[in-house]
């Protein structure tokens, strides 16, 4: 998954819900990367990483949609 590639070269994607331990859910959309050719940002822990895929975490598009849905967690009373 491009979750586990990015990790693996050092680079950090925010993340909620994903744990290499536990199945893949998808759920919490905060891992969202641009995929160069792909029509909207993609999770990056249900991705899998193909041969010359051109991935941006931290791009205008990824950030904007990593924040929109940070922002849905910010705004849950904590229990």
């Amino acid at each position: 998954m491009v979750m586990d590639a990015a990790n693996k070269l050092g680079t950090y994607i925010p993340h909620f819900c994903y744990h290499k331990k536990l199945s893949i859910a998808a759920n919490c959309r905060m891992c969202l990367v641009e995929v160069e050719k792909a029509p909207k940002p993609l999770p990056a822990c249900a991705t899998p990483v193909t041969a010359g895929m051109v991935v941006r975490s931290n791009s205008d598009k990824a950030v904007k949609a990593q924040k929109k849905r940070d922002g849905i967690f910010a705004d849950q009373p904590s229990a």
